[in-house]
């Protein structure tokens, strides 16, 4: 599905932070923050295993997906609001920087 603008008044913000092994999906606030129903983040490997998880909306929750070895999951968010409106805001494939 390709990514939908959230109305400016009903902004989102997530920051998605990628290491080796894990992905950490934090909540940033926005306009919208109180305004939140569901926000779901959903994980999927390059070997089509698929991960789904709620993330709070408050500042700074968080959630913790394992990433795969090949270092390219793709990470996408989906939100619905009280008002019933929903939007797929987030769509990235991760690519995790391995140091040697």
């Amino acid at each position: 599905d390709p990514v939908q603008e959230i109305p400016f008044n009903k902004s989102v913000i997530i920051q998605v932070n990628p290491d080796i092994s894990t992905i950490e999906v934090q909540f940033r606030g926005g306009f919208g923050q109180n305004m939140i129903k569901t926000l779901q983040v959903t994980r999927t490997g390059p070997d089509g295993s698929k991960e789904t998880m709620d993330l709070g909306h408050s500042i700074g929750d968080e959630i913790n997906f394992k990433a795969t070895n090949n270092c390219m999951d793709r990470v996408y968010a989906d939100v619905s609001f009280i008002d019933g409106t929903m939007y797929h805001f987030y769509d990235e494939v991760i690519h995790i920087s391995r140091m040697i």
